[in-house]
């Protein structure tokens, strides 16, 4: 677990130093803790295989062409809706190989 924390943190530092650059020192769009709660929500998106959506079989729920990719789609939709997180970091892998059953 401890690579993993490392990775993160890395990206955390990629991400706040890539921002800076763009924000031009002045405003822009840093990572900042969020005023009066201070918190920053992160989301972390992990292994979804995510395909193309038109042979992704259904698992557990009602059958429809290429279901499990458009829930996928949906869920993450109102996942982000709800908790309205200031970094969605994706992990693992984010596509569905050819080679997967």
């Amino acid at each position: 677990m401890g690579i993993l924390h490392l990775l993160f943190l890395l990206l955390l530092v990629a991400a706040v130093e890539g921002r800076k650059e763009k924000s031009g020192g002045g405003g822009g769009w840093g990572l900042r803790f969020r005023s009066g709660s201070g918190t920053f929500k992160v989301v972390q998106v992990a292994d979804m295989h995510y395909a193309d959506g038109r042979r992704t079989g259904c698992l557990d729920v009602e059958v429809a062409a290429g279901c499990s990719d458009l829930n996928t789609t949906a869920f993450l939709y109102r996942l982000f809706r709800a908790e309205d997180p200031d970094l969605v970091v994706f992990t693992g892998r984010r596509k569905k190989d050819p080679d997967d059953r």
